[in-house]
């Protein structure tokens, strides 16, 4: 048997950097007995030896041609387009004479780029003025970073003031790019030298996706806003007052039996794709058989559900000792996948308290948050009253399809003595874009 292995090397992105060389009359201006558009001249061309072979280089130039016009911007050299030699022709041939239209040219920049949108893209101006066509530079700059090709946006500000050199500023900080300041020819060959190590680099990877909120319900006015409907109605058993959900439970009831009295579910479709959802509660134990649970829930043969519950026992040092107990339930066509895990322990928490409410109170209130990631259901439970809260994960499940929607509630799984009060603040869910 021969055995053969293939081995993935991942492919580096290639990286362009398209240089935008001011060529308005304003570079004419001499620091230190040179013309600033020789400095810039002789500088872009030693950058252009000193970038990896590998390095991908276009040039675009401003007010080279006439002297009053906005339109004066020129791709002289596509990405990958000249060699060096070709290039360092080009720019050592500008004569400058117009104005400064760089947010019109970072707009001609987006044509240049966008056939190389997989790769690691940049921008590089080197200018010693601010915008004078009356563009909004930093949008310009924005919509380029936004463009889903990679760009980032870099300046060099060659001898510019205070407020020329903010305003410049604003174009790498809405462009994902960097500033590099030069006041001389000196300067601005260090500034050069940081370009090609910024340029060359990796971007850094994008940021996760953010959660957008969805739905947000707080519990205000009387009754149960409109996105919410009540299996099992018992309206003597649930109230909503004073930025709260209050549901009273003392039956003995179960999913199967489809008899939970004050069931509550969404009665609209949960965001598409990826969401989170999160809710806050009390629960005033007293019976020891309460479950409080909060899922997905389509009918008494598919539902993915958490639940919490309480258990007491006798303690070898005396006393009793409470545990709060978590369990996840996956119902598929009747067949059941099941985990639970332990989530606090009162001996072990806390020390061990006078009874079940009171030792519990030190743990409340409770988070529970339920997510989908793909087709993986994710749950974790946080104890905001514990001394360092955290969430605590419990095992994933899968689910191909989803079914139902957003449901929580409280019932007794068997007869106790007393009855139990769930206590709802609030109900969040995200869309995670």
């Amino acid at each position: 048997m021969v055995l053969i292995l293939f081995v993935v090397i991942p492919v580096q992105a290639k990286t362009n950097i398209l240089f935008i060389l001011d060529g308005s009359n304003s570079m004419w201006g001499q620091i230190d007995g040179e013309a600033k558009i020789t400095s810039a001249q002789n500088v872009l061309v030693g950058l252009l030896k000193e970038l990896p072979a590998d390095t991908q280089t276009g040039l675009m130039v401003y007010g080279h041609r006439e002297e009053g016009s906005c339109e004066d911007i020129e791709v002289l050299s596509e990405i990958g387009e000249s060699n060096i030699d070709t290039l360092t022709n080009k720019i050592n041939t500008l004569q400058p004479r117009g104005k400064t239209p760089i947010a019109g040219a970072l707009q001609k920049s987006l044509g240049v780029l966008s056939k190389y949108e997989d790769d690691n893209n940049n921008v590089v101006l080197i200018s010693d003025g601010i915008e004078s066509c009356n563009g909004d530079t930093c949008a310009a700059a924005k919509a380029l970073a936004d463009a889903g090709i990679n760009a980032r946006v870099h300046v060099v500000g060659f001898d510019v003031g205070a407020e020329e050199r903010e305003q410049l500023k604003c174009i790498p900080e809405m462009g994902n790019g960097k500033y590099f300041s030069a006041a001389n020819a000196a300067e601005l060959k260090l500034a050069a030298a940081e370009v090609k190590e910024v340029a060359v680099a990796e971007p850094p990877p994008p940021p996760p996706p953010q959660p957008v909120i969805w739905l947000e319900d707080n519990f205000e006015g009387e009754d149960l806003a409109e996105h919410w409907e009540i299996i099992n109605p018992d309206p003597d058993n649930y109230i909503v007052e004073n930025g709260e959900l209050l549901v009273i439970s003392s039956k003995v009831a179960s999913f199967t039996a489809e008899n939970i009295g004050n069931f509550i579910r969404l009665n609209k479709d949960l965001p598409k794709g990826d969401w989170r959802a999160t809710i806050k509660l009390n629960i005033d134990f007293q019976t020891q058989t309460e479950r409080v649970f909060f899922g997905l829930y389509d009918d008494k043969e598919n539902s993915i559900i958490n639940q919490l519950w309480s258990e007491y026992g006798p303690s070898y040092s005396g006393g009793d000792w409470w545990r709060l107990m978590a369990a996840r339930t996956k119902m598929l066509k009747g067949e059941v996948t099941n985990s639970q895990a332990e989530i606090w322990h009162s001996a072990r928490n806390r020390g061990q308290a006078d009874g079940i409410n009171t030792s519990m109170a030190m743990a409340q209130p409770i988070l529970v948050r339920f997510e989908k990631k793909g087709r993986t259901y994710i749950s974790a439970i946080k104890l905001e009253g514990v001394e360092e809260p955290k969430w605590i994960d419990l095992p994933e499940l899968k689910l191909l399809r989803q079914k139902g929607n957003l449901a929580f509630g409280v019932f007794q799984a068997s007869q106790g003595a007393g009855e139990t009060t769930l206590t709802v603040d609030w109900i969040k869910i995200e869309s995670i874009e």
